[in-house]
C-alpha cells in the first residue's frame, strides 16, 4: 500500500512538473481524457439524427400509399432555390425495379388513386428523372368530359393546355380531362379543364387545364409498376 501511494506521488509530481514547464500541456491532457466522453457524445448525437432522418422519410413514404407491389414509392429531392416543374428528382432507381417510360402519378389517398404527373425520363441505380405535364414538350391524347367524351391534346408546359378541341362541341369548366394516349394507363386522370376559348384562326377551341396542385409542394409520388 505504501508503495502505490510513493508511486502516485511520484507520478503526480512529474506531471505537475510537465504542466509548469509546458503549460498548454494541460490543455492536451484534458484533450486525451475527455475524448471518450466526446467520442460517445456525438455517437449519441449522429444516432439520434440518423434516426429522425428515417422517421422522417418513413412518414414521407406512408402516407403515399397502402403497400401495393404495382407501384413504387418515391420521396422527391428538393429543387430549392430553383424552382423547376418540367422534371423532378427522385430516390429511387435501377436497384428498386424502376425503368424508363413508367408513368408517375401523384397519389391523393392512400388507396393508390392518383392523376397522371409525368413519366420516368431517367433512370440511374438509386436516383431517377421524372419528365413532367409541366414540361414544354410534353404531348399527349387526351379526352375531356363524360362519355363519350371530347378528344384533345394535352400540351406541356408551365400552364398545360389543351389544343385541337372541336369549336362545334360544349364545354364546362371543371370536367374531368384524362388520359386516352397509347403509352399510358387508359383513363387515368390528370386534371380538369379551365378557361376555353377559340383559337386565333377560329378552327379549333384550347382550353386550360387546371391540375389542382402546386408542383412546389410535391413532396412523394407513384412509380406505375405494372
Amino acid at each position: 500500500m505504501r508503495k502505490e501511494n510513493l508511486f502516485l506521488g511520484i507520478v503526480t509530481v512529474v506531471v505537475m512538473g510537465l504542466i509548469l514547464i509546458k503549460p498548454n500541456l494541460s490543455w492536451q491532457l484534458g484533450r486525451v481524457l475527455n475524448y471518450g466522453q466526446s467520442v460517445d457524445q456525438n455517437a449519441v448525437i449522429l444516432e439520434n439524427q440518423v434516426l429522425k432522418s428515417l422517421v422522417a422519410e418513413s412518414k414521407v413514404i406512408d402516407s403515399l400509399l397502402k403497400k401495393h407491389s404495382d407501384y413504387i414509392p418515391a420521396a422527391v429531392y428538393s429543387r430549392y432555390p430553383f424552382e423547376f416543374r418540367d422534371e423532378l428528382l427522385i430516390d429511387v432507381g435501377g436497384s428498386d425495379g424502376v425503368e424508363e417510360g413508367k408513368e408517375v402519378i401523384l397519389p391523393v389517398d392512400s388507396y393508390s388513386r392518383g392523376i397522371l404527373l409525368g413519366k420516368i425520363k431517367k433512370v440511374f441505380s438509386r436516383t431517377s428523372i421524372i419528365s413532367t405535364i409541366f414540361d414544354d414538350g410534353w404531348r399527349s391524347s387526351v379526352r375531356i368530359g363524360d362519355s363519350p367524351g371530347v378528344d384533345a391534346l394535352l400540351i406541356g408546359g408551365s400552364e398545360p393546355i389543351l389544343s385541337f378541341i372541336d369549336k362545334e362541341v360544349d364545354l364546362k369548366e371543371g370536367d374531368i380531362v384524362y388520359v386516352v394516349d397509347p403509352g399510358f394507363t387508359y383513363a387515368l386522370p390528370v386534371g380538369e379543364i379551365g378557361d376555353f376559348y377559340e383559337t386565333s384562326d377560329k378552327l379549333f377551341k384550347e382550353a386550360v387545364l387546371n391540375v389542382g396542385y402546386n408542383p412546389s409542394n410535391i413532396r412523394g409520388v407513384l412509380v406505375i409498376n405494372n
